[in-house]
């Protein structure tokens, strides 16, 4: 059986690849962070995992805080020039703040801000970030494999980001997503 993983960013997707690399390597296909029409190959079932939208935001954020200075200073050194433009400009949003940080992403368009409605589009198991080691079990039953799931990958909670201004930003810009997963701040 092939799985395809749609990796959303910042729902777990890097503690699900290592989980596959480590027990089942050749079962899942993955094509970084894309949708599930632009895969490549033939799979039998797709599988994503959707996060709560304020709390993927605000780990989006902190996440770009700590890894794209150096990103950035490692492409010029090595005069790579792919997406460098972007974090040119995303190294001086990170300092302005989140909401104007987000909004950056939005003008440029990132998949940061797309929405889990449109990530999720055709996808056959939809899991939740929050309760991945219950729902996770689904895919450990198609392979057969059921070695648990690690948390590998940082997680941290930044309750400080919760401030009302945010919580009316996102609801602008994700009402759909908010609503349909029925989300609600997690702070």
């Amino acid at each position: 059986m092939k799985l395809a993983f749609v990796h959303i960013p910042k729902t777990g997707g890097g503690s699900i690849k290592y989980w596959f690399d480590k027990y089942s390597p050749n079962t899942i296909i993955t094509n970084g962070h894309s949708m599930l029409e632009n895969f490549p190959t033939e799979y039998n079932t797709s599988f994503a995992v959707v996060r709560n939208t304020y709390s993927r935001f605000v780990s989006s954020y902190y996440f770009a805080r700590s890894t794209h200075s150096i990103k950035l200073q490692r492409r010029l050194i090595k005069n790579n020039s792919k997406n460098i433009e972007y974090l040119k400009e995303s190294v001086k949003w990170l300092d302005k703040g989140i909401i104007p940080w987000l909004q950056f992403n939005l003008d440029y368009s990132t998949n940061i801000t797309y929405s889990l409605l449109t990530w999720i589009k055709n996808v056959d198991i939809i899991l939740h970030q929050e309760t991945l080691h219950t729902d996770f079990k689904a895919i450990q039953h198609l392979i057969n494999c059921y070695c648990p799931l690690e948390k590998n990958i940082h997680i941290n909670y930044y309750d400080s980001e919760y401030s009302t201004a945010y919580i009316k930003f996102i609801d602008t810009h994700w009402s759909s997503e908010i609503e349909y997963f029925k989300y609600a701040p997690a702070y």
